[in-house]
Order: C-alpha cells, then structure tokens, then sequence
C-alpha cells in the first residue's frame, strides 16, 4: 500500500449533487488533516507531507483517517492554475522532488473518480476543504489561526498568530 498525496485546491460540493458521500474501495484508506470547512496553507501540506518545519509550516496530525468500506465525504480536487498558485506549486513539486508520491489533477475531479485509479493505497487528502464551492469560507477558518495542539485562537501564543 504506497502513501499517495492527492495536492490541489479541494472542497467539499454538496448542492446539485446527487452523490455527497462515497464509499472506500477493499484496501483503500485516506487520511484528512484538518476538519470539513477549513482551509489547508501550503506551508503546513509541505511540513505534513515532509516533516520538515523549516519553512514555517506545522505538521498537522491526522483529523481523521477513513477505511476501507466505510463513507467518506465525495470530495472535490481542482487543479492548481500555473502563472496563479505558484506558491501551492512549488511546495507540492518540492515534495515529489524529495520522493512523495503526488498525484494532481488537470481538470475539477470528484473523489468518486479518483478512487478507481487510485484503489489499494493509502490515500492524504492536501488539499483545503471548505463547503459549498468555497463559500463558507467563515465556517472553520484559516490555518493561520488553526493550530491543532493549541486549537483555533485560544492559548496561541502571539509569536505563533501570525504565521
């Protein structure tokens, strides 16, 4: 089972959508980081992806792992735009570079179709999954103020807020 790192702008598009859920594959499991309706910084995918800190991003523990056979939230990957999201680019290229196995799409993709392809491995979810096509971007928040061992704003210390 090979670690596989699904990297691009994700969220989680429930309205018009007939299939909000999927179910896993027999030996297929994804790890998310950070709760539904949160955004994920690149700095913080690199140090997750890596374990290397060095550029200011924490690494997040799992928020939660689903398994085989069991429900997942049919999740939406979108491709990362050269020219746009060169910072997102460049942390995900870096971590290929280091042997991370990336997988990044070139046109909007649901779960639901990555899962076939990519059945019996271990599957991490580096993408931001916030709902409703982006726009509950006050539902969890950024990552700015997301720091899992300290939670969102209470008990961070102010050297650490403005990461």
């Amino acid at each position: 089972m090979a670690d596989i790192y699904l990297c691009g702008h994700g969220s989680w598009d429930t309205i018009g959508t007939n299939d909000p859920l999927v179910v896993l594959p027999a030996k297929t499991s994804i790890s998310f980081y950070t709760p539904v309706g949160r955004y994920l910084d690149p700095g913080n995918a690199y140090a997750t992806m890596t374990g290397d800190t060095t550029g200011g991003g924490f690494v997040l523990p799992v928020d939660h792992e689903v398994k085989e056979y069991k429900m997942c939230t049919n999740l939406t990957l979108k491709p990362l735009v050269p020219g746009t999201d060169t910072t997102h680019i460049a942390v995900f290229d870096r971590a290929q570079n280091l042997g991370k196995q990336i997988h990044r799409v070139n046109r909007v993709t649901r779960l639901r179709e990555l899962l076939p392809l990519l059945k019996g491995n271990h599957l991490h979810w580096m993408a931001c999954r916030p709902r409703l096509n982006d726009s509950s971007v006050d539902e969890g928040g950024f990552n700015d103020d997301y720091i899992p061992q300290f939670g969102m704003l209470g008990g961070i210390p102010d050297h650490l807020r403005n990461r």
